[in-house]
């Protein structure tokens, strides 16, 4: 069994990297968890108060 080769750890390990995260640090974890938030409902307030703020002026 000598002669069979292994298979390529990296290869093998970059197949199942799509899956997987690094460790990160908890406080790279704490702000993903904030910053995530605020980016997608900054965009949503943003476009709420413009619609309120139209309605208003078109009274």
């Amino acid at each position: 069994m000598a002669d069979t080769p292994e298979p390529d750890r990296e290869t093998t390990h970059m197949s199942f990297g799509l899956f997987q995260r690094e460790q990160r640090s908890l406080f790279g974890e704490i702000l993903d968890w904030m910053l995530t938030p605020l980016l997608l409902l900054w965009p949503l307030s943003l476009a709420l108060t413009w619609f309120v703020a139209q309605g208003i002026a078109s009274k």
